[in-house]
């Protein structure tokens, strides 16, 4: 920087010895300060050049290099601190274009506003302008000013007529820019969160259900795809889960009106909606859910609890003061809309179920049931007449502990066999089981089991049978 009482002669001699180069552009004195250079404090207001910048460009990239008069050695010297020698103001010197001859600082690209430093290059007239802003102690301010490509050449009087209005046509070609700027990424953005694969519509029910919200007493990530996981009429006292079916991967459902674009997922694997529920058309309510989304290739379904019955906290508890304590006489119809988080105008799938009066559960004797098709694989439903006789006597054993009298009908293998490893590594082989029942008056039910067996035989157990933990979902349909 050059200092109080610098030799003018001398900084002109150092300054002959600087050659005016294609990449090269020297900084003109006008009226505004331009933070870093003191050269007018000693009556060189006039005094140009004090400043020069050399550019290399590559590609959008603009690295700026700028070198100062040094009074004490005589000659230029590289600026450590972009703006100037205040280590505060110290600013990075790698510019990106945003549009036309606006670039702007890399490091502000994540953040670009209407105060971020930018300059205004081309090939013809090279770095011809800069604005910066910076910190005092009466605020912030801004500095700046033009640059030529000769030694000789002076600020141009539309240049001063520019900067006397506060650089108003500079800074509107600036916003121009970052607007354009900021547009593109986001396309750019949402492109490249689309483009990501999924793992697409795994089957005919998926195919069938897109778009829809379907409940049921235990749904998982295991049954969701099987028909008999699923009701549309409920008691009070039962537990729902629900499943929601999408034509492309949860991390794809994201909020375009965001200023920041990034797939629904968080660092934790979940993907975020909101479901609103709506009672009787009147009462509603909504909240957040997660759902856990941690494959190679986003789901493109998902599973989720909607009321755990007497619920004092958690997710669901503000679902309590939607649903009446007791039905009496009349059906009450749920609708379970899931949406954007940030959207709640966007509805991606919905469903409706109804509340029962407890009375009314079973329906009356001889009901058809309509189980899943079973599979053709021929070996494993030579297993088939075994599977029967073990949950003939998994139905007989649980009525003596549970004191009920349920009665075998039949049963389907859905299912191929599976394999599963959990937390503690430990590996379990099993296949999906829907077992045709009875209760006491006759009216049939079926649910879901798993039939685990480590060789793939019929040496094995039902999961949920033999721990007495299954739900009776009657015939109603």
């Amino acid at each position: 920087m050059l200092e109080n009482g610098v030799n003018k002669k001398s900084f002109s001699k150092a300054l002959e010895k600087i050659a005016e180069k294609p990449d090269r552009s020297f900084y003109k004195i006008g009226n505004l300060d331009y933070i870093g250079t003191d050269i007018g404090s000693d009556g060189f207001e006039a005094y140009d050049n004090n400043i020069y910048a050399d550019v290399e460009k590559n590609g959008d990239d603009l690295t700026v290099i700028l070198y100062k008069g040094n009074s004490s050695s005589k000659d230029f010297r590289f600026c450590k601190y972009y703006h100037g020698s205040d280590e505060a103001n110290m600013k990075s010197t790698n510019f990106r274009k945003l549009d036309g001859d606006v670039y702007a600082l890399v490091t502000d690209l994540d953040g670009l506003s209407g105060q971020n430093d930018f300059i205004l290059y081309s090939e013809e007239r090279g770095l011809y302008f800069h604005l910066l802003y910076y910190d005092t102690e009466h605020g912030t301010k801004m500095g700046g000013g033009f640059y030529k490509k000769t030694k000789d050449e002076k600020i141009a009087s539309a240049d001063l007529e520019e900067e006397k209005n506060g650089f108003e046509s500079y800074l509107d070609t600036y916003e121009k820019a970052v607007a354009t700027y900021s547009n593109k990424q986001k396309q750019l953005a949402i492109k490249t969160i689309m483009d990501k694969p999924d793992e697409g519509i795994v089957s005919d029910f998926h195919k069938k259900n897109v778009g829809k919200v379907l409940f049921g007493n235990k749904v998982t990530e295991e049954n969701k795809l099987m028909v008999a996981s699923y009701k549309p009429k409920f008691t009070l006292d039962e537990k729902i889960s629900c499943s929601f079916f999408l034509d492309k991967g949860l991390t794809k459902y994201i909020d375009t009106s965001s200023t920041v674009i990034k797939e629904n997922l968080s660092e934790n694997g979940d993907s975020k909606f909101r479901i609103k529920v709506t009672i009787d058309g009147v009462k509603s309510g909504n909240n957040t859910i997660y759902i856990k989304n941690i494959s190679a290739k986003s789901k493109t379904s998902g599973v989720f609890d909607l009321v755990l019955r007497n619920a004092t906290s958690g997710n669901n508890y503000w679902l309590q003061s939607l649903f009446p304590e007791k039905i009496e006489d009349k059906e009450h119809v749920v609708k379970v809309e899931v949406m954007l988080e940030g959207d709640l105008n966007t509805v991606i799938a919905s469903g409706t179920y109804s509340y029962i009066p407890k009375k009314a559960a079973k329906v009356p004797n001889g009901f058809a049931c309509n189980p899943a098709a079973e599979i053709k694989n021929t070996s494993i439903l030579a297993l088939k007449p075994r599977l029967k006789e073990i949950a003939a006597y998994g139905i007989a054993l649980y009525n003596k502990k549970e004191g009920r009298n349920y009665s075998f009908v039949n049963l389907t293998i859905v299912s191929e066999w599976n394999t599963s490893v959990d937390d503690f590594g430990f590996t379990s082989t099993f296949l999906y089981v829907t077992l045709h029942c009875k209760d006491s008056k006759g009216n049939s039910f079926l649910f879901t089991d798993k039939f685990n067996s480590n060789d793939k035989s019929d040496m094995g157990y039902f999961e949920a049978l033999s721990k007495r933990d299954f739900n009776v979902n009657f015939c109603d349909q």
